[in-house]
């Protein structure tokens, strides 16, 4: 009877330790940030000391969160927390794991995530005794790096909730094995399986508890995201990873369906080898040097395609690089969001609407007709010309391109709302010659001609107005009444009150609801 008392007592003292976690300790509940909801961007300040960087984003992580971004990306390469690696012990800076807690407190403060990738080095960025070119097929230098994976993880598992980390193919191919676009030379499939026994299969020999704690992803830039492997993967099966992440640069000369075919295609190649993993666009970005208008555009269509597709992103990147480097440097230069005195940007300014008006995206506008007149001293119906101001009421930007299916159309309807004529009126902008309109234009509020050669698209930005000038031509029919345009089969009006409609074909990055004023046909005048 008493052993049997005594079993009780243990089995219940056993209980309650498990209940309190002091047996087992359970892991905590990674970040709670679904991968689609991330929204990302890098902040990685160049070339200053670890006190002044958290200055920096500590004044600056306000205005990140208010843009709408959740997250951002830190750039933290291995030589900093780990600068002697191959020693004996290893050399660790806890000045550097010290600032980094520091810097994930205050992220976790603000209610906001960080990505970390951990395989960031190169030239000038290797621990003492690691060579970049051979780092990943070397047993001690690749053994010295798994080391420092789980000494890092282990000093920041008090934030694992907090982070999102990442491995990624960038910086581990062997200089041997390059070029390896395309699988040239077999290149690719020698690169994969290399990653494959390393960085592709990493989080299986992390000690279990630890592996647990976190959410761990692959990032692409190459052998899947542009198939250069061609079909092969640097991940091991079965897939380690609890999320992928692909990239989306060099868009800068694409339209905007282009953009979104393009981001099709590269997503596609993950989700036909991985079709139950979640992905990120890890890398977005469009450089500056060229204008800023079209690194809003190009950034504005590829988080819109993120958001379509509900894939969450990270833009790179929030501070611009010192003066020199700007945009004579490839890969860092001309790619921010925020200019050297830390105002906004143009592309900043797009994203900014685009993610605060992500759940609709229906546009507002107003239009009012200002005047009409006679373009030429001879009398011809033909020639005569309205002007239409349209202001945009929206909160994002409308972009205005020299995409076919991206054209201001116009319909013209009877005052009971039947629908009379239509024409998809104009392409962006065209000139006047020789006193007669060629084609239909839009303009800014000053009456200069936007984006007159077509060159770079356009943006029409929040609160902006613009003048649409057109011509609803009218040709004498019998009987007192006018045909509609020149065509064959132009349709038939009369004197009367009708409703004109504004909207842009194939694309929801301006009208998508019709913008409609009411006109009224004097003899054979327009009128307000």
């Amino acid at each position: 009877m008493n052993n049997f008392r005594i079993k009780c007592v243990m089995i219940w003292i056993f209980l309650v330790l498990i209940c309190s976690g002091d047996i087992f300790n359970e892991a905590e509940a990674k970040p709670s940030l679904s991968y689609q909801d991330v929204k990302s961007v890098t902040f990685y300040d160049f070339g200053t000391t670890p006190a002044q960087q958290f200055i920096n984003l500590q004044n600056e992580l306000p205005d990140i969160k208010a843009a709408g971004f959740n997250t951002v990306w830190l750039v933290n390469p291995w030589a900093d927390y780990n600068p002697d690696p191959l020693s004996n012990p290893s050399v660790y800076s806890e000045k550097a794991f010290a600032d980094l807690r520091k810097t994930l407190a205050l992220i976790k403060s603000n209610g906001m995530y960080a990505i970390i990738g951990l395989n960031y080095l190169g030239k000038g960025w290797s621990p003492k005794g690691i060579d970049s070119s051979i780092w990943l097929e070397d047993p001690i230098m690749y053994h010295a790096f798994e080391t420092y994976v789980t000494e890092f993880l282990n000093r920041i598992k008090d934030y694992n909730e907090t982070v999102f980390i990442l491995f990624f193919t960038e910086n581990s191919e062997p200089d041997h094995l390059a070029p390896y676009y395309f699988n040239r030379n077999n290149n690719a499939t020698k690169l994969c399986g290399l990653l494959r026994q390393t960085l592709g299969s990493l989080p299986t020999r992390l000690p279990a508890q630890l592996r647990s704690l976190y959410s761990i992803g692959y990032h692409d830039y190459t052998l899947i995201n542009f198939n250069w492997a061609l079909g092969d993967t640097p991940i091991s099966s079965p897939n380690p990873f609890d999320f992928l992440s692909m990239v989306a640069y060099g868009f800068e000369n694409m339209t905007e369906h282009q953009i979104a075919d393009e981001i099709n295609l590269r997503s596609s190649r993950f989700k036909n080898l991985y079709p139950g993993t979640p992905l990120i666009i890890g890398e977005v970005g469009s450089n500056n040097c060229e204008g800023e208008i079209n690194q809003a555009r190009v950034e504005g269509a590829i988080v819109s395609q993120a958001l379509k597709h509900r894939f969450g992103f990270n833009v790179w990147g929030w501070k611009a690089g010192p003066d020199l480097q700007v945009c004579s440097n490839g890969s860092m230069g001309g790619f921010n969001l925020t200019n050297q005195e830390s105002s906004s940007n143009f592309a900043l300014v797009t994203l900014k609407s685009v993610l605060k008006h992500q759940a609709t995206r229906k546009a507002s506008a107003s239009i009012t007709m200002v005047n009409a007149y006679i373009n030429s001293g001879k009398v011809d119906k033909d020639n005569l010309i309205q002007v239409f101001e349209v202001t945009n009421e929206s909160n994002f930007a409308w972009t205005l391109d020299g995409d076919n299916s991206a054209r201001l159309r116009y319909h013209l309807y009877n005052e009971k709302g039947k629908l009379i004529h239509w024409d998809a009126a104009f392409l962006v902008t065209q000139k006047i010659m020789g006193g007669r309109v060629v084609n239909n234009q839009i303009l800014d509020a000053k009456g200069k001609l936007i984006n007159e050669d077509m060159s770079q698209p356009a943006m029409v930005y929040p609160g902006q107005k613009i003048l649409i000038r057109m011509s609803i031509a009218l040709k004498s029919a019998p009987n007192g009444k006018y045909k509609i345009g020149s065509n064959i089969g132009s349709d038939i009006v009369s004197s009367g009150t009708y409703i004109l409609g504004f909207d842009m074909v194939g694309s929801d990055r301006w009208f998508d609801n019709e913008v409609q004023m009411k006109l009224k046909l004097q003899g054979s005048s327009w009128k307000k």
